[in-house]
């Protein structure tokens, strides 16, 4: 941080290492940025998205908000797992159905796109003790065995009750979370290997 005309001015550090220089008279004119969004205070998935802002792989509204329970778009979905893994259209191909970007993600795709992304990639979670979830009898094989990878590897929770929701959509909130818990995930693995 640095005092300009006692303001406190945050900067990134990815702006810094840029090499851009900014000359004294603009340097008076800057304003501190804005970091915190109206809507996510005491929110429980709030570090997470926090976690998702600095790393520049989901990003808030104009007005001031980030609209956590907002419904996730395919578009949406794919575009945070694209920029946080650094996914080829290769993989996108792989991993997601073709020509749906307005459809919503429900819990089950969610985990299932997750499964295909990892499994791609050549990444794997740590397997723990399962949960077993009783509202997942309907679903496909492929996201039956995808939530419980995933859940096993302590990226997804159910709703409690031993419910996982498979069909409600998934939120921006919950979006935040899954992301950061797989990029711990997969850092810890990296520095384990």
């Amino acid at each position: 941080s640095t005092l300009i005309n006692a303001t406190i001015v945050e900067t990134v550090a990815d702006y810094l290492n840029s090499g851009v220089t900014i000359s004294r008279e603009a340097a008076g004119r800057i304003k501190p940025v804005e970091s915190t969004f109206s809507d996510l205070d005491g929110h429980w998935a709030k570090d997470a998205v926090t976690e998702m802002l600095k790393l520049k792989n989901m990003s808030g509204y104009p007005d001031n908000t980030f609209r956590p329970n907002a419904t996730v778009t395919l578009d949406e979905f794919k575009a945070v797992l694209t920029t946080a893994f650094a996914l080829t259209d290769d993989d996108v191909a792989a991993i997601f159905p073709e020509d749906s970007s307005a459809q919503t993600v429900a819990r089950k795709d969610a985990a299932l796109y997750i499964k295909r992304m990892l499994d791609s990639l050549g990444l794997e979670l740590p397997q723990g003790e399962a949960a077993a979830f009783t509202d997942i009898g309907d679903v496909s094989a492929e996201a039956a065995q995808a939530i419980d990878a995933l859940q096993r590897g302590n990226i997804i929770n159910g709703v409690g009750g031993g419910l996982y929701a498979p069909n409600v959509n998934t939120s921006r909130c919950q979006l935040a979370a899954l992301v950061s818990r797989l990029l711990a995930n997969v850092i810890a693995e990296e520095a384990a290997a």
